[in-house]
């Protein structure tokens, strides 16, 4: 026996209580997994952000020594200059 139609599901109330309630969840998902993905920006965020004062205070060590500072990786230097 193959699946009833779209046409044959939503002519019901049982029917269309039924596509609701998957895609009330379909959309539960996807919010769900927005909210981990903004979380997990914000985390990635914050470590680049501590990683780039990290590199500001390791250089200022550096330049107090009177040691030179190596320039970044041509391929990086976009990434990491100012």
């Amino acid at each position: 026996m193959s699946a009833p139609s779209v046409v044959q599901v939503l002519t019901t109330p049982a029917g269309i209580a039924a596509v609701v309630t998957e895609q009330q969840q379909r959309i539960r998902d996807l919010e769900a997994a927005q909210v981990a993905q903004r979380e997990h920006a914000a985390v990635q965020d914050r470590t680049i952000g501590a990683l780039r004062r990290y590199v500001l205070r390791l250089q200022a060590a550096l330049r107090s020594t009177g040691a030179p500072v190596p320039e970044p990786d041509p391929d990086d230097a976009d990434l990491i200059s100012g």
